[in-house]
């Protein structure tokens, strides 16, 4: 999905090549949304994580992955519809949640799992 300049500033796009590092790898939580420029649902979403990430930048790590753009890696995650959510830790897929029900909805999921793994509250 085409990002605008806020999400471009704050959303990392990965991909198959930097999967593994950007996500895997990561010493932070990472909360990965899937999804796609033909998706209006999307477009939502993604304004509601430039919020997020700007609130938790030391906490948390946000990262989009354009299921158009990159089919192999969306196959390999499991991925059947967009937008998905995945939260990932330590290597580990810890959580996903399939569409988007709102900003609110969003932080309360992803604080419940960084709490879950002793990360604390990174939402404001």
């Amino acid at each position: 999905m085409p990002q605008s300049n806020e999400a471009s500033l704050l959303l990392l796009t990965v991909t198959e090549a930097s999967f593994e590092s950007e996500v895997l790898r990561a010493t932070l939580p990472v909360v990965v949304e899937v999804s796609s420029e033909w998706c209006p649902p999307c477009k939502f979403a993604e304004a509601s994580l430039c919020a997020l990430a700007g609130t938790t930048q030391d906490t948390l790590k946000i990262v989009t992955i354009d299921a158009d753009r990159s089919p192999d890696l969306v196959s390999k995650l499991r991925v059947y519809g967009v937008p998905m959510f995945m939260v990932f830790f330590k290597g580990k897929e810890l959580d996903r949640d399939a569409g988007y029900a709102g900003p609110v909805q969003l932080q309360r999921w992803v604080a419940e799992i960084c709490e879950s793994v002793g990360v604390g509250e990174p939402v404001a």
